[in-house]
């Protein structure tokens, strides 16, 4: 339970924690090995000055934010702000990395913030996420100050370029879900905003956007609701 402390996850009410934790950390980041099944957990808040980048690599993970619910696939990453309120859930066998960075480039909070969604990964730059996890787990370097410096860049434009990647694959569909909920984020406050309102703003059919959400697995007025509720709903 230490260990998925220390990395700023703690069981959901009622739940328990298992599976195997392994971490190495430095000036700025930290790197995390994570398999688990059945396992129900709460993000603590890192903070602002944090964020937290969960790449799945086997078996399902379901996370819950105040942006909705996303299944993270095998081969994708999600990128949040540290003090974004995040529950997962994880299903048998499942597999993860998570990475953790520090006053990270402004352009990766950004992102990761108006992108609060799972985005897919190349697979050459899967590979690179995995091998520079199971590096520093096996031989994490001594803090030397400058060494510390260039690793922390090193860890931070791999998440940008992972970032870029989707931006430069991502098709038209893909494109029309980020910006709707990009649209129902701004907009939920006002009352009189909905469904129709919401296809209005993107110029887009009811039938369009309904297929575009369902290909997620949710539905506008679902997001909606979500926006509107206080907490983030249960997965």
């Amino acid at each position: 339970m230490a260990r998925w402390a220390a990395i700023g996850w703690e069981a959901a009410p009622g739940g328990t924690l298992g599976g195997v934790v392994e971490t190495a950390s430095g000036r700025g980041w930290s790197v995390a090995r994570l398999s688990a099944g059945g396992q129900h957990l709460v993000g603590q808040d890192l903070g602002a000055d944090r964020c937290r980048a969960l790449v799945a690599m086997q078996g399902g993970l379901e996370a819950a934010l105040d942006s909705g619910g996303h299944r993270l696939a095998t081969g994708s990453i999600l990128i949040v702000n540290g003090d974004v309120p995040i529950e997962l859930r994880s299903s048998e066998g499942a597999a993860w990395f998570e990475w953790q960075l520090f006053s990270p480039p402004s352009g990766l909070v950004r992102s990761g913030t108006i992108r609060a969604v799972p985005l897919r990964v190349a697979d050459g730059m899967l590979r690179m996420i995995a091998s520079m996890t199971a590096s520093l787990l096996v031989v994490t370097p001594e803090d030397n100050g400058r060494r510390e410096i260039f690793l922390h860049r090193a860890l931070s434009q791999v998440m940008v370029a992972a970032i870029g990647d989707d931006l430069f694959s991502e098709n038209p569909e893909e494109t029309l879900f980020r910006h709707a909920l990009s649209v129902v984020a701004a907009n939920a406050d006002d009352p009189s905003f909905d469904v129709s309102r919401l296809c209005e703003i993107l110029q887009v059919s009811r039938s369009r956007l309904f297929a575009v959400f369902s290909a997620h697995g949710t539905s506008p007025a679902k997001e909606i609701r979500r926006r509107r509720s206080p907490q983030p709903p249960p997965v």
